[in-house]
């Protein structure tokens, strides 16, 4: 064989190596930005659904606690203690105090249900509807300062659990 076609084919086989090096260097590095492009918007995506649950859970407990706030002041201030009382009681223009309770109500609820739809673990959703339920005996109670009481000390501790069930939750979604 002449030497100048081994120096054709050793170029051509230089060339041929560096281009077959430089496309699999290139699709190695196209893999790897997908990888970590699709591993970003999942992390976002998490982040955003973390997000979201916490909003969902500060309104709930918000709204909750407006709630018992509310009832707390109607054990308070026997005016207050139901509709009929308030229209009584100024001769049916205090509509705005009335429609103060019913917004509670409606927040609460709305919160509820976000909650109920936005909770992921069922132990977050179990002690969420013992907490609303201990809230509802609670709300029933007004106008018995010894039933209220009562059922305000059996609301502790679920509303306890309640909570931590929540932090659980976000802890568990950070890491997940």
């Amino acid at each position: 064989m002449n030497t100048a076609w081994i120096a054709v084919i050793g170029t051509l086989s230089g060339v041929a190596l560096t281009a077959i090096t430089g496309l699999i260097g290139a699709r190695l590095t196209i893999n790897s930005q997908r990888e970590q492009a699709g591993a970003q918007r999942d992390h976002e995506a998490r982040n955003k659904i973390r997000d979201e649950r916490r909003a969902a859970f500060v309104a709930y407990l918000s709204a909750y606690q407006a709630l018992l706030g509310r009832a707390l002041e109607a054990m308070e201030n026997p005016a207050l203690k139901s509709a009929e009382d308030l229209r009584r009681a100024d001769g049916g223009t205090n509509i705005v105090a009335t429609r103060y309770a019913e917004q509670e109500r409606r927040d609460f609820t709305r919160a509820y249900e976000h909650l109920l739809i936005t909770a992921d673990r069922p132990e977050t959703i179990e002690a969420a509807r013992d907490a609303t339920a201990k809230l509802w005996d609670i709300i029933r109670a007004v106008g018995s300062q010894e039933s209220f009481d009562v059922a305000e000390e059996r609301a502790r501790a679920p509303r306890r659990m309640l909570r931590q069930r929540m932090r659980e939750e976000l802890r568990f979604s950070e890491y997940s």
